[in-house]
């Protein structure tokens, strides 16, 4: 690998720690923004700031002024009051699309060093928090009290200072620990270094702070790999993980219990009683695994929905309603408009149990579970030009899979699977980053 210039050296480490660092406590989760320091990068180290900015100012601020644009007929027509934080947000988007522009060259010719670089920072941090954790014995004392429970609160929801819940964790986490891995099997790399700790935090995450969000995104990454992989044993290897990646719910019936509460949920709200009765005796037979006394199983004709369920089909009944009553959207970060307006109605609708409602009442208010329901409730029917870049950049073929495949899984993971909203997970620097790849080829 060539010796990367420091300003490139400087553009990936403020990347990576965005990307990385988004979810730590206090004052520090402030560090998902270190992007926005590149045009500062690039100052010093280019000197023609202003020119660069002047030559390409439609590519960089139209997206900017079509969202403004947006947002203020949105509020004319639902009669919104004008949200200063809003407008605040979009200054903030804003310099971070100024960041990826100035910065893509940079993260495209660096791409493997990237993801070396980001497993090492985040295994040194890694192991930092668990050494405070095993001098202040709290995770001795986790593990003798069996305080962890997979799928459900794990390491980082109990104790680390680095991420605040196991699912955060998993948006970018599990895709960028096996894009290393995919980048040492296809022979792009031979650092043998990274490619051993990023097993290692994998099966940390297996035995501490595995969620459903992890699983999935695995398989998803995986599922894709094996049709871009170019090397064989790339796709043998990833191939024989789908087929182990089953496995966990038999280890951890905790998580399978999870995916079924989630699973039915779903299908009882969409209507499908046949998928319904399936997962009910999956369910039955699930409960023999999660309890070593067969007689105190009580056999379910039925499955509630729990929490996680509930907040996940909650967000999809509100943005089902948005659309249909403000079908151009309510603007950007506007979320909490619709939220406000359906909760009380889709809350009700979605789960029976009064603890439940309540707390459907007041959770991911302003971000959704995902960022399709936030997507659909703040652009409407016009957030299918997001999609449509996306699906471009995945059919791109000057793009390297394994750029392609790291940035897809982690952007449908966060839109379906489990996001937080705009500005976390590095979410909006990996769309940017694939909506620059669309505007490289057209020059091209």
């Amino acid at each position: 690998m060539p010796k990367i210039q420091k300003y490139d050296f400087c553009c990936i480490f403020a990347i990576s720690i965005s990307i990385l660092f988004w979810d730590t406590k206090d004052y520090f989760s402030n560090l998902r923004f270190l992007i926005i320091t590149i045009p500062f990068i690039y100052f010093c180290f280019k000197k023609d700031l202003l020119c660069e900015l002047k030559e390409n100012w439609k590519t960089i601020f139209l997206p900017i002024l079509l969202i403004l644009g947006h947002y203020f007929f949105s509020i004319l027509y639902t009669n919104f009051p004008i949200n200063y934080s809003s407008i605040l947000k979009l200054l903030v988007l804003s310099l971070i699309l100024i960041s990826v522009f100035l910065s893509f060259k940079s993260f495209k010719q660096n791409f493997s060093f990237f993801i070396n670089f980001s497993v090492v920072i985040l295994f040194i941090f890694l192991i930092f928090d668990i050494l405070l954790n095993l001098l202040n014995n709290n995770f001795q004392d986790a593990l003798s009290i069996n305080r962890f429970q997979n799928c459900y609160h794990g390491y980082f929801t109990q104790m680390s200072s680095i991420f605040r819940e196991e699912s955060h964790f998993a948006m970018n986490i599990s895709p960028l620990l096996l894009t290393s891995i995919f980048l040492y099997l296809e022979g792009k790399y031979k650092y043998n270094f990274v490619f051993i700790i990023s097993l290692l935090i994998i099966f940390f995450s297996s035995f501490f702070s595995l969620s459903i969000t992890f699983i999935i995104s695995m398989f998803l990454f995986l599922t894709l790999s094996i049709f871009l992989a170019k090397k064989r044993k790339t796709r043998i290897t990833f191939f024989f993980l789908i087929i182990l990646l089953p496995l966990t719910f038999i280890f951890y019936p905790k998580c399978a219990d999870k995916l079924i509460n989630i699973s039915s949920g779903v299908f009882k709200n969409l209507g499908i009683t046949l998928a319904d009765r399936v997962i009910v005796k999956v369910q039955n037979r699930n409960q023999e695994r999660m309890t070593n006394n067969p007689q105190a199983i009580e056999k379910v004709d039925s499955i509630q929905t729990g929490l996680s369920g509930g907040v996940y089909i909650n967000s999809i009944k509100i943005a089902i309603n948005s659309v249909l009553h403000y079908p151009l959207g309510v603007g950007f970060n506007n979320y909490s408009f619709s939220f406000n307006s359906f909760v009380e109605k889709t809350s009700k609708e979605t789960v029976n149990v009064e603890e439940i409602i309540k707390d459907l009442r007041i959770l991911n208010h302003n971000d959704g579970s995902n960022n399709f329901a936030k997507f659909s409730v703040e652009f409407g029917i016009l957030s299918i030009f997001f999609y449509i870049i996306l699906v471009r950049f995945f059919f791109n073929k000057q793009i390297e899979p394994s750029m392609k495949i790291f940035i897809i899984s982690t952007l449908i993971t966060q839109i379906f699977i489990r996001g937080a909203g705009y500005f976390n997970g590095g979410f909006l620097i990996l769309y940017f980053f694939a909506f620059y790849f669309q505007k490289s080829n057209e020059k091209k």
